[in-house]
């Protein structure tokens, strides 16, 4: 609760400072228009990428990798929110979650922090198992066929090396 409570301050007085400096370079007006041009520009491009991220989850299904391309997805929902919230920091820090190029760099630090966070310990099989939970994976997708599971039973559920 401290660590959020400290997270959400310090960022918000980052953001007044920021604010406040550009305003003293380009005015007020430029810097409404600043953020509303930066608001646009991430909800086009959040959308855009948001879908991309979709149909390359969709390959990764059929092949058993889905580590990455979730990640990367939790990145593009990241960014569109720090996008949509006014300010230069949030702004930056939400194009560098969505573009391409800066989130597929930073997707394997999402997982290997998922991983430990969760203490995710091993792939049986019949689910992903951790200290104190079971995920059950069985069942079918639909039309017959059945849930795609990993070739190697000690393998981690995720295809990202960490």
């Amino acid at each position: 609760m401290a660590k959020l409570f400290l997270l959400f301050t310090v960022t918000t007085s980052i953001e007044m400072y920021l604010l406040f400096t550009v305003s003293g370079f380009i005015g007020p007006m430029g810097t409404v228009a600043l953020i509303m041009i930066t608001g646009a520009a991430g909800a086009w491009l959040a959308k855009r990428e948001g879908f991309a991220v979709l149909r390359q989850l969709g390959g990764h299904m059929k092949e058993g990798k889905v580590g990455q391309g979730i990640a990367e997805g939790a990145l593009v929902l990241a960014g569109s929110m720090l996008l949509l919230t006014p300010g230069l920091l949030t702004d930056i820090t939400g194009f560098l979650f969505i573009v391409p190029w800066t989130r597929r760099r930073i997707a394997p630090y999402v997982v290997t922090w998922f991983l430990r966070t969760f203490q995710i310990t091993a792939w049986t099989g019949e689910g992903v198992q951790g200290p104190g939970f079971t995920a059950q994976t069985g069942g079918t997708t639909g039309a017959g066929s059945s849930v795609h599971e990993p070739k190697d039973p000690k393998t981690l559920p995720f295809d990202h090396p960490v």
